[in-house]
This record gives structure tokens, C-alpha cells and sequence, in this order.
């Protein structure tokens, strides 16, 4: 009775974790599977410039993340929060694939408006709603258009006036004071290459879209229902006879299909068009190497949540493997 209530746990063990890593790649799939890639090179104010002036049919976004500043609530200057200040140009939707909780992103063509994260706009005001509240940033009065469940705290603000302004026309790129902005975001890879192309910035085939992470994760979760198929096909095939032959069919057409999930599941960009390219595979360790993570997100949020999904998945299988071995050595007994 006893081994058989452990034996039980450490399915629903397995059941829960595998679940919980299936939650986790469906709410990345929602929030990140529309996402475009971005790069990690320096840009200033001028090239974006350039850049409109030379293709404004592609969509991009560029942006920069400070380091946590002081926020005061206007109305009650005894509420203060800190927040990272994320400017921007461009479409806000771009970066902020967070869910809003109310009100709206604040428009690149906006002056002295915000938007918060949920915990500062309920440190500040007490509230979600954004209302008519107002916050003092560096002692300028600014805003709060909308509330965004950023998980962090986070001020989303247009970049400086004088930036924008040199979006519009020569005249006035001359007396653009010249900003330096971290990523630059497109509507997709192959925007972004044309951009990069432009500006002369090497092309990272490092740098996955919130698509290409969501097969990602979806393949990490697919591991622990592999495993366990695979467990039950090993068991039938140990019957004999005619079970032996259709479990090794079975594990064998097994395998070929998470062969083909895997493949599928990389970028064809990151695949050879030769197996026996040894130089592609040089080339490849050395650009993995010399690279910082990128992620199409600001927040380093899709970082943590494929480790979590990683994670899960790894839990589920040491449960599975653990509620097998415990059969297995109450069965011998």
C-alpha cells in the first residue's frame, strides 16, 4: 500500500510538472509568439535618421533601458517607487508585448506621457487605473497614460523631444541632439536584415523571433510525454514475441519522429546545408561565442521563462524515471 501511494505521488508529480511547463509555453506563445527580433548593436538618433529617410516602408522600433531611477507621485510626494525608464521610437507595440492592464502605450509622437508597471502605479497611486495621475520623473511632471504587467519595475516613456523632432525632417535631424539606443526592432528577420544591411551591422543567425523560442520551449515539453511513451513502448517490448517486435518498431519510428520535431524546431539558418560542413559548424561555435544573449523581449523575461519551462520539463522526467525505478523494485520484491 505504501509503495503504491509513493508510486502515486510521483506521477501526479509528473503530471503537474508536465502541466506546469505546457502552461508556461502556451502564456510565452501568447506574449512573445508575435514578436519580431531585434539587435543588440549601438544606434544613435542619426542613423535611425537615415534609416527613415532611406526605407520608411519598414516598420522598426528603437530603444534604450536605463538604470532604476526615483519616481514621485504628484499628488502624494510621500509615495515613491523605483523604476528602469525605457525610451523609445517608434511603435511602442513593438517592445511592449507585455499584456496592458489599463488605459494605453504612450505614442512616440507624445510628450511628457508614461506608461507603469502594475506594482509601481499601485505604490504610487493605490491604484491600477491610470485616471488623471501624474508622476515626477528627474523633477519633470509626466503623465500616466496606461498600466502594463511588465513583472518589473518599468517606466515606458517616448525618447526626448529633441530626438523625435529629428524624425521629421533635415532641418530639424541638424538640431537633433544625438541619442544612443540599444535595439532596434523590425516587423521581422527579414526587415531587420535589410536594416542591419543598411547600417552595415553583421547579422547575429543567433538572434530567434518569439516564434522560434515558443517550438523551442514547445519541444521541451514534449520531452517528459516522449519519455513517458517511450517507457511504456521498453515495457511491452519486454513481453516477448510479437511485443518485442512492435515495441523496437515503435521506438524506432519513435525516435525518427523527435529527430524530426528537433530539426523542425531549429532555424533552418542554424542548419548546414551539408552534414559533413565542418567549417559551417567553426563558424557557428565562434559566432556563439562572440555574442551577448538576444532576446526579442526588453525585460529578459523569455530568458527565464524557457529556463522555467527547461526546468519543468526536467522535473517532470526525474519524476517519471523516479515513479518507474519504484515500480520496478517493488515489483522484484
Amino acid at each position: 500500500m505504501k509503495r503504491t501511494a509513493i508510486a502515486a505521488i510521483l506521477a501526479l508529480a509528473f503530471v503537474c510538472c508536465a502541466a506546469m511547463a505546457a502552461f508556461t509555453a502556451r502564456s510565452m506563445d501568447r506574449a512573445w509568439g508575435a514578436s519580431a527580433v531585434c539587435s543588440a548593436d549601438a544606434l544613435t538618433s542619426q542613423d535611425l535618421l537615415l534609416l527613415t529617410a532611406l526605407r520608411p516602408d519598414l516598420g522598426w522600433t528603437a530603444y534604450r533601458q536605463s538604470a532604476p531611477k526615483q519616481m514621485v507621485s504628484d499628488a502624494m510626494p510621500d509615495r515613491t517607487a523605483k523604476a528602469a525608464v525605457l525610451s523609445f521610437l517608434g511603435a511602442p507595440e513593438r517592445i511592449a508585448i507585455f499584456p496592458l492592464v489599463s488605459g494605453r502605450l504612450p505614442q512616440s509622437d507624445e510628450r511628457s506621457v508614461c506608461a507603469l508597471d502594475s506594482d509601481s502605479a499601485f505604490l504610487l497611486f493605490g491604484s491600477i487605473d491610470p485616471g488623471a495621475v501624474f508622476v515626477r520623473l528627474d523633477g519633470k511632471l509626466m503623465r500616466v497614460v496606461g498600466v502594463i504587467d511588465a513583472q518589473r519595475p518599468l517606466m515606458l516613456i517616448p525618447a526626448e523631444e529633441g530626438s523625435q523632432g529629428g524624425l521629421t525632417g533635415e532641418e530639424q535631424g541638424a538640431k537633433t541632439q544625438v541619442m544612443t539606443f540599444d535595439r532596434l526592432v523590425a516587423d521581422g528577420r527579414e526587415a531587420l536584415l535589410t536594416l542591419q544591411n543598411m547600417l552595415g551591422i553583421e547579422p547575429d543567425p543567433f538572434e530567434l523571433s518569439g516564434a522560434e523560442f515558443v517550438r523551442l520551449t514547445r519541444l521541451l515539453c514534449a520531452a517528459p510525454w516522449l519519455a513517458a511513451v517511450a517507457y511504456t513502448v521498453a515495457a511491452l517490448s519486454r513481453r516477448g514475441g510479437i511485443w518485442r517486435f512492435a515495441g523496437v518498431t515503435l521506438l524506432f519510428f519513435l525516435s525518427l519522429g523527435a529527430l524530426l520535431a528537433v530539426l523542425m524546431s531549429i532555424p533552418v539558418r542554424l542548419l548546414p546545408a551539408r552534414w559533413s560542413d565542418l567549417e559551417f559548424y567553426g563558424k557557428q561555435i565562434t559566432a556563439f561565442k562572440a555574442r551577448p544573449f538576444r532576446a526579442p523581449d526588453v525585460r529578459g523575461a523569455l530568458k527565464s521563462d524557457v529556463l522555467r519551462v527547461g526546468l519543468l520539463s526536467a522535473a517532470a522526467c526525474i519524476a517519471l524515471w523516479m515513479e518507474r525505478m519504484w515500480l520496478r523494485c517493488g515489483k522484484s520484491r
